[in-house]
């Protein structure tokens, strides 16, 4: 991986200068304000797995202690020594913690929908669990998708279904004063709303 930092009095310089140095496949690792306009951190040959494992600050593989400290200095019995981990086994457990996840998030979206095999409806289940919706409330939409439902016409629907559901006041809250939380994942409109 070939890392570079560029700097430019403006963003649309500065990527100018990373695509013809680098290429249309550099990855911008980075970018900043900095006094005389923007830095850009971009590389090229990327790694993810490598970023991955530096950005998550992992130590080098700790191995055994030199043969004359794993002595205890009192000479009585070998002190405690440290057994290399091998990277592959801490990898391999992280892929199948990652997959034992991804099958339990399967097998709870999997619904009386896909036994069915109405098509319509097992989409609209993946997609309100990808919009980050209740389980119990997805499956009610989706149930409420007629079967018969062209399947450019079900995102509209399901939309239209989400939005029916939710709860809104006769009183205006803001008017009686008092703190109003709005609570929700990142990016779904609880500042703009």
């Amino acid at each position: 991986m070939k890392i570079q930092r560029f700097t430019a009095a403006d963003m649309r310089s500065a990527l100018a200068r990373v695509r013809q140095e680098q290429g249309e496949q550099a990855v911008i690792l980075t970018s900043r304000r900095v006094d005389d306009g923007v830095e850009i951190v971009a590389a090229t040959d990327y790694d993810v797995e490598l970023v991955r494992q530096a950005l998550r600050g992992e130590a080098p593989t700790p191995v055994a202690p030199p043969v004359d400290a794993a002595l205890d200095p009192h000479g009585r019995e070998p002190a405690l020594r440290a057994i290399p981990v091998d990277p592959e086994i801490v990898a391999l457990r992280r892929e199948i913690v990652a997959m034992r996840e991804t099958i339990e998030r399967e097998l709870g979206r999997f619904g009386e929908e896909r036994l069915r095999g109405v098509r319509v409806r097992a989409q609209a289940l993946d997609d309100l669990a990808r919009y980050g919706c209740d389980p119990d409330l997805a499956r009610s939409i989706a149930a409420s998708i007629p079967a018969d439902t062209v399947p450019g016409r079900s995102r509209g629907l399901q939309l239209a279904l989400l939005a029916k559901s939710i709860l809104i006041p006769t009183h205006e809250p803001i008017l009686e004063g008092g703190v109003l939380a709005l609570i929700g994942a990142t990016g779904v409109g609880k500042t703009t709303t």
